[in-house]
């Protein structure tokens, strides 16, 4: 254990609990923390800035040294097969996931019982479809489909978001990612109490593969332009 500490180690972590499930993901960083001795990086460190900083502070006064990185945009890049289906699930190999969305008893339950679940997430809500941009499709059928939203790309093929959704994910074998709105946007001044704080560096989190990538260059559009001082 001091020999960890010595040596200068380091945790870096993507947490168990994001969001309002911080105090969970950061109570497993603190204890691992305080049984090693080492220091500790969390990674996309997002949710209530308020929050996060409380549990950041606390995390300090216990004698850890923390740091964290937070991307500034107001929109999430996540694999299309962990955003929409149940983790039990995502448990097994690729092969076998695939295997299971293409099994007609598997992808009846799913769509019975599933997704009303991950409509009445109050992170996704109902409106997760129109929300997710398919960003990286490996399956070639589907080439036509990035830039789309799921329910975009669903109402082209005459189809519903959830079997779509299904559809795409096996004949991709899961490669595929979405640029994700955030159900409840967080303000560009609760995104900057984050970056301003002492244990933050900056990190994109990106995914560079795609056709409608977000983050390795940033998006602009998401953020306001700045006002320079005029030259005297």
């Amino acid at each position: 254990m001091s020999a960890r500490r010595e040596v200068g180690g380091i945790y870096v972590t993507h947490m168990r609990g994001y969001g309002i499930n911080a105090p969970i993901g950061i109570a497993e960083v603190s204890e691992i923390a305080l049984a090693t001795g080492v220091s500790v990086h969390v990674s996309h460190y997002i949710g209530p800035s308020d929050l996060l900083i409380e549990l950041a502070e606390d995390v300090a006064s216990r004698g850890i040294n923390l740091t964290f990185d937070a991307y500034p945009y107001r929109r999430g890049c996540t694999l299309l097969a962990m955003a929409t289906l149940p983790p039990t699930l995502l448990s097994d190999v690729n092969s076998e996931v695939v295997a299971h969305l293409v099994d007609p008893d598997v992808r009846a339950d799913l769509l019975a019982n599933w997704f009303p679940l991950l409509t009445a997430d109050p992170d996704m809500g109902p409106e997760w479809p129109d929300d997710m941009t398919l960003a990286h499709i490996a399956a070639k059928e589907f080439d036509w489909a990035h830039g789309l939203t799921v329910r975009e790309a669903a109402d082209r093929m005459g189809t519903d978001s959830e079997t779509f959704t299904l559809d795409v994910l096996a004949a991709s074998d899961l490669e595929v990612s979405a640029v994700m709105k955030r159900r409840h946007q967080p303000p560009y001044d609760e995104l900057a109490k984050l970056f301003t704080h002492r244990g933050h560096v900056a990190g994109s989190d990106g995914i560079y593969i795609g056709k409608n990538t977000h983050r390795v260059h940033g998006d602009f559009r998401e953020i306001p332009a700045p006002v320079y001082p005029r030259a005297r």
